[in-house]
């Protein structure tokens, strides 16, 4: 999958440091939305991605790199998923979002098709089901609203075919759907879209299986108030809704996490509570539905490399209090097994894992790092004690300073913009860095720096594959 987060992280990250954007007007629900097209330059060539997708207060823009066409195809502010690296479809050129009205009016799921231009549209709450004014927190009706736009309520399968998602369609509370992308093309009403849940409790957080043959899902009770939630058990089901069955009981936990796959049947995952935070992170068969600690105590952040299996664990100076804390640091976790390693002994925050550079980022009260999947660790010359923003292979962008920045591992990093400037993000090929500044859109190629996007506007971005 080739989905970022261009507000600070990028593909292979397992959650977004900001929120989804907040809906800042009261948009008309259509069942089908025609795109406004914008010209960027002069070409002319249909379009064929990858494309950049900018969401922000003024809807979505989508930058065609390959033929430098730019289009706003969507008005309306998406309103979830939370984790928008779930918005990018692996393959298809598609991008998935939830609109809204008021919070809870009119949500819809929409399936943008970036070759035309195409929505489609799923009502996720038909009006019948809508809660009445005045419904209280906690109310079934309430939480199931809660579960579709406050959690990350979307998945797409990994050969980008199918898109499972969360809903309200029936009396009672939100369950697990899925349905085939062809079928969205269909009218309405001869849509084929499978339930595979029907509980008593309200399913987010959906994740397929790499393989395609599972999707794990949370059912939750009640959400709470910040306190975290009471959970009814983590689960699983088959895409043709068959075999929904527990794979585990989540006892004591506020809530579950899921950093990511180790292979088609292990997920790692970890729980939280709300006195120190993460904690348990474990890897759990799908099949037997048994677990084996990876890192048994409270750590403030945790990350993956699919490929190999290896973690980078961090402890800042408040979970190194914690009852059964290690002590402040950055610790390795091999793939191959082993206990961890501790690799930097200072206070330590957030690691991420770059699938484009092929490498961990952390950052450590003293200096920034990039640690290998084989566990070495070098010191980045920053801008500033910040993570990179992108990585590409040996390439490394931030936006600091007012400006953007880059440089290669093991080197100092050179100004390439002065001005205010956020979001920078290397290309699927590694040949252009894209960024916003005041004006739009620009876009960095061989030291040039051009405005490709005049007036776009973002707060968070992903890349589309076509």
């Amino acid at each position: 999958m080739f989905a970022a987060v261009l507000c600070f992280f990028w593909a292979g990250m397992a959650a977004c440091l900001l929120p989804a954007v907040v809906a800042t007007s009261t948009p008309t629900p259509v069942a089908t939305v025609t795109p406004a097209v914008v010209t960027a330059t002069a070409a002319t060539a249909p379009p064929s991605g990858p494309w950049l997708v900018l969401a922000g207060p003024d809807g979505l823009w989508a930058f065609d790199t390959a033929g430098g066409v730019l289009t706003r195809p969507e008005s309306r502010v998406p309103l979830a998923p939370q984790d928008v690296t779930a918005m990018s479809a692996p393959a298809g050129g598609r991008v998935a979002y939830i609109t809204g009205r008021d919070g809870i009016e009119d949500l819809a799921l929409n399936v943008l098709r970036l070759a035309d231009g195409r929505i489609d549209v799923i009502d996720l709450i038909p009006p019948e089901h809508i809660p009445p004014p005045g419904t209280a927190p906690g109310d079934p009706a309430a939480e199931a609203v809660r579960a579709i736009f406050e959690r990350t309520s979307l998945s797409w399968s990994p050969d980008g075919e199918r898109l499972a998602f969360v809903g309200l369609l029936a009396a009672g509370n939100a369950d697990l759907y899925v349905v085939e992308v062809g079928e969205l093309e269909e009218p309405a009403g001869a849509r084929m879209i499978v339930r595979l849940t029907a509980s008593a409790a309200q399913e987010v957080d959906p994740a397929w299986s790499p393989d395609g043959e599972w999707l794990v899902y949370a059912a939750v009770e009640t959400f709470g108030a910040g306190a975290g939630h009471t959970l009814a058990g983590v689960r699983v089901v088959r895409p043709d809704g068959s075999g929904d069955r527990l794979l585990y009981d989540p006892e004591g936990s506020g809530g579950e996490s899921w950093l990511g796959w180790l292979d088609d049947r292990t997920l790692a995952v970890h729980s939280w509570t709300p006195v120190c935070g993460s904690e348990r992170l474990r890897a759990v068969d799908l099949e037997m539905g048994e677990s084996r600690a990876l890192w048994a105590g409270p750590f403030n952040g945790a990350a993956l490399d699919p490929g190999t299996g290896s973690l980078l664990v961090s402890v800042d100076r408040f979970t190194s209090g914690c009852p059964g804390a290690a002590g402040e640091g950055l610790y390795f976790i091999p793939g191959t097994g082993g206990g961890p390693v501790r690799i930097a002994e200072a206070e330590a925050f957030l690691p991420v894992w770059s699938a484009e550079a092929g490498l961990f980022f952390a950052r450590t009260s003293e200096a920034v790092l990039a640690v290998d999947p084989g566990g070495s660790a070098v010191v980045i010359q920053a801008p500033a004690p910040i993570l990179p923003a992108s990585g590409f292979g040996g390439l490394l962008a931030w936006a600091s300073g007012g400006g953007i920045w880059v440089g290669g591992i093991g080197e100092a990093p050179r100004q390439v913009f002065e001005g205010n400037a956020a979001l920078p993000a290397w290309g699927p090929a590694g040949d252009a860095l894209y960024f916003l500044g005041e004006a739009g859109l620009y876009r960095v190629v061989g030291g040039e720096v051009d405005l490709v996007g005049d007036g776009v506007t973002g707060a968070v971005g992903v890349w589309v594959r076509p």
